[in-house]
């Protein structure tokens, strides 16, 4: 059985239902592209009152929508009136999609992407790290050897900040 602490964001998403913006079927228009799949999933959070902090996309997804940069996301600025580039980039390097962190995450599901508050989001961390040290078990008292065993304790629960509302799912991102 699942428990509720073993929800990430995607499971979280998956089980509460409800804050998904799905790209429709491939067109030449901006709002079915990429670029308009973000901005509606932008728009969807800003209707809860919640300002996005990062926007995460699978790698394919991400790198069509960097290509995109220059068409599409170019033309919602200047439909929106918008005075900054679409993409910029921050002092460390980091893309911007309209002031907003852009990563890719290799482990994200293909054709899938989150946008959201990550930074309202909490991991807990036990009692710190712990390293344990034994000259002596099983034969490495034989061959003169140390043994090292470290551990964490990390525990991360995704649904409430999706009860919230503070994150929104952007799915079928390739088709």
């Amino acid at each position: 059985t699942r428990r509720s602490s073993d929800l990430g964001l995607l499971t979280a998403l998956a089980a509460v239902g409800g804050f998904d913006t799905n790209k429709a079927a491939a067109t030449t228009t901006v709002a079915t592209s990429i670029a308009g799949t973000i901005i509606a999933g932008i728009k969807a959070l800003a209707l809860r009152a919640v300002k996005p902090d990062a926007i995460v996309l699978d790698p394919t997804s991400y790198w069509t929508a960097m290509t995109e940069a220059t068409t599409s996301f170019a033309v919602l600025g200047s439909l929106a009136g918008q005075a900054l580039a679409p993409i910029s980039l921050s002092d460390d390097g980091t893309p911007r999609l309209y002031g907003i962190p852009f990563f890719s995450d290799p482990n994200m599901p293909i054709n899938t992407g989150i946008v959201g508050a990550f930074k309202s989001a909490k991991l807990y961390l036990g009692m710190g790290y712990r390293i344990d040290v034994s000259s002596e078990a099983g034969t490495r008292f034989d061959y003169n050897l140390t043994g090292f065993r470290g551990e964490e304790e990390l525990a991360f629960c995704g649904t409430p900040y999706v009860v919230a509302g503070k994150f929104q799912r952007l799915t079928n991102l390739n088709t």
